[in-house]
């Protein structure tokens, strides 16, 4: 009878070691291959907004990213792919994470935080820039002298206010109208020096504009060339006495 009692002493010890074993070794794989949240916002480096809709692919899954940018994935593992998809008006970008530096948040868990600056393409950089200038010879040819204010560089309404604009372009504009433009070569410069000023500039523009205006009933075309530098996320145009 005590050999018995014996025996089953032995045997509950030992299934209580493979448990002890077995446990062990579960948290211990898990410790070593941890599951890894990953969490983060995409940003358009050019205007500094939020993009939505980029496209996170890890396996067979998909997760987009939400109006504000951001974007979030749970239960990630080191070895799994991971892609991300962005729109025709971005530069291709890779994933690049550091597993290696995530946060620990538990003793199976890990946490990374990774925001994504996307770059635009030199052709979407092109229709921003036409847009914005479309945006302020619209301003001009309906006469919208506060829209057109709002559009000139800070640096110039620091010369001029926007009511003393207003007050100048309304005076300037009688019997002129512009009853039409178009833009053409639009070019990105490295640098630029503003005339009246003769401060440089980085990172401008220019492009030429035609202007197909009425004077006094008579209609005539005239041919400018404009500059324009980014402030704010748009292009702006610059005022002098002579614009």
């Amino acid at each position: 009878m005590a050999s018995r009692n014996k025996n089953k002493k032995t045997i509950l010890i030992g299934l209580i070691a493979l448990v002890v074993i077995i446990i062990g070794g579960w948290l211990a794989y898990n410790a070593l291959n941890p599951t890894y949240s990953i969490s983060g916002k995409f940003i358009d480096l050019d205007n500094g907004k939020p993009v939505q809709g980029v496209t996170i692919k890890i396996g067979n899954k998909e997760f987009k990213s939400t109006s504000d940018g951001r974007y979030e994935i749970s239960k990630v593992n080191k070895n799994d792919s991971i892609e991300i998809k962005v729109t025709d008006s971005y530069e291709p970008v890779t994933a690049d994470l550091s597993f290696d530096n995530a946060k620990k948040t538990s003793w199976k868990t890990r946490e990374i935080n990774k925001d994504y600056a996307l770059q635009i393409t030199k052709k979407e950089k092109e229709s921003r820039l036409l847009r914005d200038i479309t945006e302020i010879y619209n301003a001009f040819k309906y006469e919208r002298w506060g829209d057109v204010y709002t559009a000139m560089h800070p640096d110039c309404k620091e010369k001029i206010s926007e009511a003393d604009y207003i007050s100048k372009m309304k005076t300037n504009m009688e019997g002129f109208a512009i009853t039409g433009f178009s833009i053409e070569n639009p070019k990105f410069l490295e640098k630029w020096v503003f005339d009246v000023t003769n401060k440089e500039y980085k990172e401008a523009a220019s492009a030429d504009v035609s202007l197909k205006v009425q004077m006094l009933g008579i209609e005539q075309t005239m041919n400018q060339s404009a500059h324009y530098v980014k402030e704010g996320g748009k292009w702006k145009w610059f005022y002098s006495d002579e614009s």
